[in-house]
């Protein structure tokens, strides 16, 4: 008798176990609790980094042996005050491990809402490089409001 019982028991827990969550989730579906994000986001590999008094070079891959450079200006990375709205950009330091260097470009509406750069901590990377001191960027970090990665 108690074996009989312990089986029923037994059976009634891996009945609630995989179709109660089942049904949860399907009436969750139905019922208008799920929200889609008004974000859409964009992962770019790092093929190399760039620091400029200006902001960041960055260079990624169109294609196999086609390399694109986007352009970030510092002030996307900078918080004016206290009182002023979250900066567009964020740099997150990697340590060391596997994990390659990328970027995360959340776009809002069309146009980029914020960037979040996940760049090795370590200088001797490969993927960071020195920009000649004579060369002249300055031009390539004005007036920038938006970010489009050209994969095409």
């Amino acid at each position: 008798m108690k074996v009989s019982k312990l089986m029923s028991i037994g059976a009634f827990l891996v009945f609630a176990g995989v179709f109660v969550p089942i049904n949860a989730q399907e009436a969750a579906k139905g019922s208008g609790t799920e929200r889609e994000s008004e974000f859409y986001v964009v992962q770019v590999p790092i093929e190399k980094i760039w620091s400029h008094n200006k902001g960041y070079v960055i260079q990624y891959r169109k294609a196999a042996l086609m390399d694109r450079k986007a352009y970030l200006p510092l002030s996307w990375f900078v918080r004016e005050d206290s009182t002023s709205e979250a900066p567009k950009g964020e740099i997150i330091l990697l340590g060391p491990g596997k994990v390659w260097p990328h970027m995360s470009i959340y776009y809002k509406g069309g146009t980029v809402d914020h960037v979040r750069l996940y760049l090795r901590k370590e200088p001797d990377h490969i993927t960071w490089g020195r920009i000649d001191p004579h060369s002249d960027y300055d031009k390539n970090f004005e007036n920038i409001t938006d970010l489009k990665i050209d994969y095409k």
